[in-house]
């Protein structure tokens, strides 16, 4: 603040003129540093008071001149405040436009963010324009595994690989308290738990939706900062905006993953009905027997992508199972397996044939009635149906897979 800019003008200059005039005296004013800035009158100052011009508790200058001179330094001091309040109010003006610019920017942004990736990172970029640090973190919390694990960092201060522990360290202790936080001096705070590079300072906040606390935002500084209540207020107005636009995104991406889903499914079902059309269409111009199960055997493999496909037949003289056409050498590992052991144990083909029933078998390695066999395939699955006419029993359908 500089007193020469108040001296210039003609209002001061005119009560100073008066006063002097008033009580045939003189004044000198300097600044702070003791430079002359204005002498008035001609008298000597030998006895002269030295009255201070103040800012608050900066002193600016001086007034050296008899006591009735002390209104003076009480003008100066006043005017100097008064400046100094509009310039701060000036600047709170503009630190409020550009916090409301800054947010305007960073929802517009969150609109257009479908990603729960794309939502952090911009989450963290904004909230670096608006406060002063030099590295922050966005953590979602894991219900399974109980823990806060980073999903995006801004700077190099954190990295992905960092989780947190609900309730150990600032950041857990503010997820689990809920209540966001200013931390100037970390090593003062015994809660402090270094994680990445050394920091000094930091501030926290959770990240909540109407019904859930869905992770934590942390930023922080490497030098000490001291963050005020109106960082935490701007810093906790980034994060209510943040947690719905990410609660959006993984419902967005929910969904997303059900349609591709479904997508995959319908596809799927396509394939197998153009391949039951194409088992229609060949079965209809086969005469014998044993070119048919060839043929039907070979296009539900293909059809289906499965690794082995086995038509067992009834023996009309034994009523035993028979194999009659086999496809996919995986699989056939598998029947002999079974069927080498059945005096102790009973096959899943005839286990079908005895009941009449269709049976499936979801893990062929960890299975119990499989525990007896030890498979070199790499089939993953089984599934035999009875075939049956009327009344009678044909035979049994095996199907195996990898998947």
């Amino acid at each position: 603040m500089k007193l020469k800019k108040f001296l210039a003008q003609k209002e001061v200059s005119t009560v100073i003129h008066s006063l002097v005039q008033t009580f045939n005296t003189t004044v000198r004013i300097e600044n702070h540093k003791g430079t002359e800035l204005l002498t008035e009158g001609s008298g000597p100052l030998d006895e002269a008071e030295r009255h201070l011009v103040t800012v608050g508790d900066t002193a600016i200058g001086w007034v050296i001149g008899s006591p009735a001179m002390k209104p003076i330094a009480d003008l100066l001091s006043y005017l100097a405040r008064r400046e100094a309040e509009r310039k701060q109010l000036g600047n709170e003006v503009l630190d409020k436009y550009r916090e409301i610019s800054l947010l305007y920017t960073l929802s517009e942004r969150l609109q257009t963010s479908l990603e729960v990736d794309a939502v952090a990172r911009v989450t963290l970029e904004e909230a670096g324009r608006l406060i002063n640090v030099d590295g922050g973190a966005l953590l979602m919390y894991n219900a399974e595994k109980n823990l806060l694990e980073t999903i995006c960092v801004h700077g190099t201060r954190y990295t992905l690989d960092m989780v947190i522990t609900p309730g150990v360290g600032i950041t857990g202790s503010v997820f689990q308290m809920g209540q966001a936080e200013i931390v100037n001096d970390v090593t003062q705070d015994s809660r402090y738990k270094p994680l990445g590079s050394p920091i000094s300072s930091l501030i926290c906040a959770t990240l909540k939706s109407d019904k859930n606390t869905l992770g934590a935002m942390v930023m922080s500084s490497a030098n000490p900062v001291e963050f005020t209540a109106s960082d935490l207020q701007l810093f906790k107005t980034v994060a209510s905006q943040a947690a719905p636009a990410i609660e959006r995104a993984i419902l967005y991406e929910t969904l997303e993953e059900k349609v591709r889903q479904r997508t995959a499914e319908l596809r799927y079902r396509a394939v197998q009905l153009e391949a039951s059309i194409g088992v229609g269409q060949r079965i209809t111009s086969i005469l014998t027997v044993d070119t048919l199960l060839n043929e039907v055997a070979d296009l539900i493999q293909f059809g289906f992508n499965y690794t082995y496909v086995g038509i067992f037949l009834v023996s009309e003289t034994t009523n035993q199972l028979i194999a009659s056409t086999q496809v996919g050498e995986s699989g056939r590992e598998v029947v002999a397996a079974e069927l080498e052991t059945h005096d102790d144990y009973q096959a899943i083909i005839d286990w079908v044939a005895e009941n009449r029933r269709a049976l499936r078998v979801d893990d062929l390695a960890n299975d119990e009635r499989y525990a007896h066999i030890r498979l070199k395939s790499d089939n993953h699955s089984e599934l035999a149906l009875p075939l049956i006419m009327g009344e009678r029993l044909l035979g049994v359908l095996d199907i195996q897979s990898a998947a």
